[in-house]
Parts: C-alpha cells; sequence; structure tokens
C-alpha cells in the first residue's frame, strides 16, 4: 500500500519539484516591443556605419574593400532580422535563427572594422549598433557561431 501511495503521488510531485524550467532562446511575446526598437537601432545604426564608411573611403586597398563588403552584410542581416521580428511579434522563437545569423555577420563585421580606417563618424554609428547588440543579448542569450557544441551549431555568413 505504501508503494503504492509513494508512486503513484509522490514520485510526481518530487519530478514537479525538481523540474528546471528550460531556457529559451527567444524573448516572450510581451519582450518583442523591445526588441524591435532594438533592432531597429541596430539596423539603422549598421545602416549608418555602412554608408559613411563607403562614403569617406580613402585609402581603396583590397582590405578595406573587404571590411566594406563585411558591414554591408552585416547591415543587411540586421535589416532582415528587423524585418523577421516585426512580422513575427506574436510568435518569436521564429526569430531565433535570424538573431543568430545576424551575431554571426556582426562578428565578421567586428573582425575587419578597422581596416576600414573608420572615421569618428563611422566609430559612433558602429558603438551605437554595437550597444544594441549587447542589449538584444539579454533576450537572447549569448551565441558564440563557431561553438560546435552549441543546439544549433555554427551558423553560416548571410550572403
Amino acid at each position: 500500500m505504501k508503494t503504492i501511495i509513494f508512486k503513484l503521488f509522490l514520485l510526481p510531485l518530487v519530478a514537479i519539484a525538481f523540474a528546471v524550467p528550460a531556457m529559451a532562446d527567444h524573448p516572450d511575446p510581451g519582450q518583442m516591443d523591445d526588441v524591435i526598437s532594438l533592432a531597429r537601432d541596430v539596423y539603422t545604426n549598421a545602416y549608418n556605419a555602412y554608408y559613411t564608411a563607403s562614403r569617406e573611403r580613402h585609402h581603396f586597398t583590397p582590405r578595406e574593400r573587404y571590411a566594406l563588403e563585411h558591414l554591408r552584410f552585416y547591415y543587411q542581416g540586421a535589416y532582415h532580422f528587423y524585418n523577421q521580428v516585426t512580422q513575427y511579434r506574436h510568435d518569436p522563437s521564429h526569430t531565433e535563427w535570424d538573431y543568430y545569423r545576424l551575431v554571426r555577420s556582426y562578428q565578421n563585421a567586428e573582425w575587419t572594422f578597422y581596416d576600414l580606417h573608420p572615421t569618428w563618424r563611422v566609430v559612433d554609428a558602429w558603438n551605437r549598433a554595437r550597444q544594441a547588440m549587447d542589449n538584444l543579448q539579454s533576450y537572447y542569450g549569448y551565441y558564440d557561431p563557431h561553438d560546435p557544441n552549441h543546439p544549433h551549431g555554427p551558423v553560416g555568413q548571410i550572403e
């Protein structure tokens, strides 16, 4: 009798008590207004950095061209992410992969950023985009695109 009571009543209670909630890699639907605002900040500042850097380009080296290309991929990825977040505001789980692609393009642009020989205007726009990316991390979590142990694995670059 004791084992039946234990199996029927106590085991489910113990299982519920020790259940660990799964960490979501996407924001809640109630947080999407903040995410949309941050995505807009990322997009506009990434675009401003790219546009200003391409207008103020002065070295014309292959490395500078390569860095501009990465900055362009980043602002295009930010634009795509902004559109997806806006479109799927009621289903934020759909935006998870878009965020990972955005992080990958951001890191590629960051690795080549100083090959641009940026002026203060470009650096200012870049820093504002970086701040918005840091704030987005609080909603989606940290993601290292080169980590093979991440549940989503490495993500390719947006082209």
